[in-house]
């Protein structure tokens, strides 16, 4: 093993997420993070990255903001889609500790960024940062099942309904 001084398996895991369909799910949530290290914030541009249903609750985005800018993270490049909702994605943000393949699934989840397929949007959208939210809570439209599938995706029970 070669150390090259910028972690285990930075090479290997550049690559797989090249490897990832320009649509992929990880790669909508890599560009939303992006805007945020740009030099300044085009809020036009993170609008179109996010539900409308929810777009008022992103308000300026500040929150989003300081989610992606006051940690260092990795973005995970598995899809987890729960297995009654093809068109949900929860994709985890967890902090960026220098190894960047691990065979198990990571517990220090920082939040799972919570996206909804929608085909007369023509992709992705996301809808929320924080725990993975129900399919039955989301704006969902996909009634035709067009959701694209990938290699990469891993299916997982949905998750529980919240507590009343």
């Amino acid at each position: 093993m070669v150390d090259d001084g910028w972690g285990e398996g930075l090479e290997e895991a550049r690559g797989r997420f090249r490897a990832l369909a320009a649509d992929h799910p990880s790669k909508v949530v890599t560009a939303f993070n992006d805007l945020f290290h740009e030099e300044e914030r085009a809020i036009a541009l993170l609008e179109l990255f996010v539900t409308p249903e929810a777009r008022e609750d992103w308000g300026d985005f500040s929150i989003a903001s300081q989610f992606f800018l006051d940690q260092v993270i990795a973005v995970s490049t598995r899809a987890l889609r729960p297995i009654d909702a093809i068109d949900i994605a929860y994709v985890k943000v967890v902090p960026d500790t220098g190894v960047y393949l691990s065979e198990v699934p990571r517990d220090d989840v920082l939040g799972y960024v919570n996206l909804v397929w929608r085909p007369e949007l023509h992709g992705w959208r996301i809808h929320s940062i924080g725990q993975p939210v129900p399919s039955y809570m989301l704006p969902r439209t996909d009634e035709a099942g067009t959701a694209p599938r990938y290699d990469t995706d891993v299916a997982v029970e949905p998750p529980p309904a919240p507590a009343s």
